[in-house]
């Protein structure tokens, strides 16, 4: 989803730089105008942006819910934009513009396709991740209780098949120990 993100800014930036050609949107070519219409469409599916139109038509495409957001897209410049997820916090998730360059960390996406999939992450992947732990300790206990009562091939008592540590809840906020 970033590199189809980072290509609809790239392709905005683009656009932009060939309607900064003509001083009116009404100059402009249609194709143009509904290339620039589409790609703004697209990218609004994918995270929350706000655009604004200059008088020959350029658009200019700020993250979030206002102008005094930051720009991803300026004139003839787009930034890239990257994310990075917390393998223990499922809902902690970083989005950066220009990692390799000028870094900028962005709010919180909380809208479009993007938003919807960290909403997920914390929501749903977090207690799913928690379930599945459970369900295993769970199993392994009561396999081993099993094996305990019966007896091996040379009569002697049966013994732990599994080992069942310690449980560490997967988000990384805090680990509860069982025995």
């Amino acid at each position: 989803s970033d590199l189809e993100t980072n290509t609809l800014l790239s392709q905005l930036a683009s656009l932009n730089t060939q309607l900064l050609k003509r001083s009116s949107s009404s100059e402009q070519p249609m194709q143009l105008l509904d290339q620039r219409d589409n790609a703004i469409r697209e990218l609004s599916k994918k995270l929350g942006v706000t655009v604004v139109l200059s008088n020959s038509g350029a658009a200019n495409i700020y993250a979030g819910e206002s102008a005094s957001g930051v720009a991803l897209v300026e004139n003839g410049h787009a930034r890239s934009l990257s994310a990075s997820f917390d393998p223990y916090d499922y809902g902690k998730a970083e989005f950066v513009l220009d990692a390799t360059s000028q870094p900028v960390v962005l709010p919180s996406v909380k809208t479009g396709l993007i938003g919807g999939l960290v909403s997920f992450r914390r929501q749903g992947l977090g207690l799913a991740v928690d379930k599945l732990d459970e369900l295993a300790l769970s199993f392994g206990r009561a396999v081993n209780k099993l094996h305990r009562e019966g007896l091996d091939a040379s009569g002697r008592p049966g013994e732990d098949l599994f080992y069942v540590g310690p449980r560490f809840v997967v988000d990384g906020k805090r680990s509860e120990e069982h025995t």
